[in-house]
């Protein structure tokens, strides 16, 4: 793809670093110095300075998804996008990889993410945030079970700092009372610097309201609602998976 047409996340890499892929936040340029050439400010996925702006011209286009309506061009023709299919290669954390895999058969971690369309009583709302139940365990044997929202929990490897947390991720707490105000399961809080991610599921999840379907209540819902009283519309959820993602 053409890097000058280069778009919010869209999947990169440096044309001197093709091994290391990125997701695009934003693009645009410089308003101080309108002689600069366009950039991108880039997500790399990797430990070290991997929150950076690029040049477009240094960038490689990896992926990019298209989603139903989109405008595009194939060759000199313009089209509508009106189906996709998406297979992909999945890399395990040993190592392992399977290629050819349908998103379909694939399930997101996080259900409710920032930016999802529900509807309840009637009224269609656009997920804010989520907050999670996170089950954690230590080396010496505990574990706990903390609610947890954005940020209270960060990952001891960089390379995961914008991913939503998962098993097997190693976290420590943004300050001290998290883990010594959390449920212990086992153990008891012994002033544990990390753990590990045994589980998570969602607990609470806040949604802006924004249009009322037919048949719905004369008021919105509140906009703090329990997850299994939320339907998601997530029918093309499967075609948005993306390399590193």
């Amino acid at each position: 793809m053409d890097a000058s047409r280069i778009c919010p996340e869209d999947v990169v890499r440096l044309i001197s670093d093709p091994n290391t892929p990125g997701m695009v936040c934003c693009v645009g340029e410089d308003p101080e110095n309108r002689q600069a050439q366009p950039s991108a400010h880039v997500y790399w996925l990797r430990d070290a300075d991997n929150d950076r702006m690029e040049p477009t011209s240094e960038l490689e286009i990896l992926d990019r998804a298209l989603l139903h309506g989109d405008t595009v061009l194939h060759g000199r023709r313009k089209g509508l996008v009106t189906s996709t299919e998406i297979k992909v290669s999945l890399r395990y954390s040993d190592g392992l990889v399977i290629e050819n895999i349908d998103t379909k058969e694939l399930k997101h971690l996080q259900p409710f993410r920032q930016g999802n369309w529900v509807v309840h009583q009637g009224w269609l709302g656009r997920v804010m945030s989520c907050r999670e139940l996170v089950e954690i365990s230590f080396d010496d044997g505990s574990q706990c079970v903390l609610s947890s929202s954005s940020g209270e929990l960060i990952p001891v490897q960089k390379l995961y700092e914008r991913s939503p947390l998962f098993p097997s991720m190693v976290v420590r707490p943004s300050s001290g009372d998290i883990f010594r105000n959390a449920e212990w399961v086992k153990g008891s809080y012994r002033r544990q610097k990390q753990g590990m991610v045994i589980s998570t599921r969602p607990a609470e999840v806040f949604v802006a309201w924004v249009a009322a379907l037919s048949g719905s209540t004369a008021h919105p819902p509140p906009p703090s609602c329990a997850p299994g009283l939320l339907s998601l519309l997530n029918h093309f959820g499967h075609r948005l998976a993306r390399a590193c993602c």
